[in-house]
């Protein structure tokens, strides 16, 4: 069985960065579109997840169970063990 992804540290970050991009890229690509716009801005609060995510878990601030899980799936590819 192919053992699962692990980031941690800056890579971590990173990561939390690259989704936070993706998102706010397809909020604009939504909003182009005249019968997808009003999709864009669940893709804003996407986008704003992830760099509130990114602001905790740079320091280690405490976390709802939602962003626990976000995060180690992000992390590790997996919600199993997600941080307490």
């Amino acid at each position: 069985m192919p053992r699962a992804r692990v980031l941690t540290g800056d890579r971590l970050l990173t990561e939390l960065d690259h989704q936070a991009h993706a998102a706010a890229n397809k909020a604009d690509l939504l909003r182009i579109d005249p019968a997808l716009h009003v999709y864009a801005p669940l893709f804003d609060h996407a986008a704003e997840f992830w760099r509130d995510l990114k602001q905790l878990a740079a320091h280690d601030w405490p976390m709802s169970l939602n962003q626990r899980f976000a995060l180690d799936y992000i992390a590790n590819g997996t919600t199993k063990g997600a941080r307490r």
